[in-house]
């Protein structure tokens, strides 16, 4: 059958505009049709000009093998591997797909976008969890979460994500409808960002990564909806208590820090500094115990002049005390490397043994370019109890 041009979600049988992208061993790849199973090929195996693309057996025929080729801002061009020269294009709804040379006049009908479809949840649980893919396991709603695919690497240790483009999908643990966060391209340490639309709901999530030619990888995330100003503060801190109910509230016994002079650190490639953050009560009174997080993210660090001083700062939380049958675990060390930049735990109480009172603090340890400029830098690091 040869292949036409159609508006993405026209025809009558979706999958007929989905293709499996099978790479070859010599970095082509194979388009195979989803809803029949056959390779995009040529016509007759011609690669004259104006020869119409089809669908055939893949019988790994030179005449069904494209490479990709970069045509910037997330499109391809589709080259023929027999007859280089040559590209798919097609440019009206309706139109048959044809082998053309370089179009100068409408470079525009040789360039495709590869959409990924959201896998469905068998093929997801058909993957381990990536572990350490999302920087964090909680974020806000209409914020952006770091990725990083560096653990995935080829047999001989070459990372195999760098430089790679893929669809982001936010998954949602009650199997509602799936939310596409759209494309995102992987930098040379595998790392990218992607923003967590403000309309998403709470819940927990698996943040799905689909890449045209590799396996998907995913991780665990619980977003928040926006912050509830009854439970969060810099320095003054406020909250509610329901007398009926109980309530869960936190108190800070200090609400500044003053780290000092930061010192060149041993290997003279950054300044250091290093404090204790102020202790920090959490006290849950509730019937319930429905369990609690306290998080934390810091602000840039700023002179009075507005000159940010790029200083990241890492914590190592700590549970200082508890209450007798209460289960509180200290979060996972952050590296100043990394930073609070986009949040981190700084402790939790577990879901039905989260009743009473716990202290818990961190040591801090500040990181600052040598670029920076001598003054007095100030930030903030706002705890938010949920």
């Amino acid at each position: 059958a040869e292949v036409v041009l159609e508006d993405a979600g026209s025809g009558t049988n979706p999958d007929t505009q989905y293709w499996h992208i099978m790479p070859k061993a010599n970095g082509s790849v194979t388009f195979l049709n989803k809803s029949g199973g056959r390779g995009l090929g040529l016509y007759w195996g011609s690669t004259t000009a104006g020869s119409k693309l089809t669908q055939w057996v893949d019988d790994a025929g030179s005449d069904k093998l494209w490479n990709l080729v970069d045509a910037g801002d997330g499109y391809v061009k589709l080259q023929s591997a027999k007859g280089t020269s040559m590209y798919a294009t097609a440019a009206s709804a309706g139109a048959a797909v044809t082998l053309q040379t370089a179009s100068v006049s409408d470079p525009e009908s040789q360039q495709w976008q590869l959409v990924a479809q959201a896998a469905t949840t068998a093929e997801i649980a058909a993957q381990p969890a990536d572990a350490g893919l999302v920087a964090t396991t909680q974020a806000l709603a209409g914020t952006s979460v770091h990725l990083d695919a560096s653990a995935t690497t080829t047999p001989a240790g070459v990372a195999l994500h760098a430089g790679e483009a893929a669809t982001v999908f936010a998954v949602p643990a009650d199997s509602s409808a799936t939310v596409s966060l759209g494309s995102v391209t992987f930098d040379a340490a595998s790392a990218a960002d992607v923003a967590l639309p403000s309309t998403l709901a709470p819940g927990a999530y698996r943040i799905v990564v689909q890449f045209a030619a590799t396996s998907l990888l995913w991780d665990e995330i619980t977003v928040q909806s926006t912050v509830d100003p009854e439970k969060v503060g810099d320095v003054t801190i406020s909250y509610g208590i329901d007398a009926a109910a109980g309530g869960l509230s936190l108190k800070l016994t200090d609400g500044s820090l003053d780290l000092g002079d930061a010192q060149l650190s041993a290997d003279i490639d950054a300044y250091v500094a290093a404090g204790t953050l102020p202790q920090v009560r959490i006290t849950d009174t509730r019937a319930t115990a429905a369990g609690w997080t306290l998080a934390g993210v810091v602000s840039s660090f700023t002179s009075a002049e507005g000159v940010d001083s790029g200083a990241t700062v890492g914590w190592t939380p700590a549970v200082v005390a508890s209450s007798a049958g209460q289960t509180v675990s200290a979060g996972p060390v952050v590296d100043p490397a990394v930073g609070l930049g986009m949040g981190a735990t700084l402790a939790a109480g577990a879901a039905g043994l989260s009743r009473g009172t716990a202290d818990v603090a961190a040591a801090l340890q500040l990181q600052i370019p040598t670029t920076t400029a001598p003054g007095t830098y100030v930030g903030t690091i706002t705890l938010t109890l949920s």
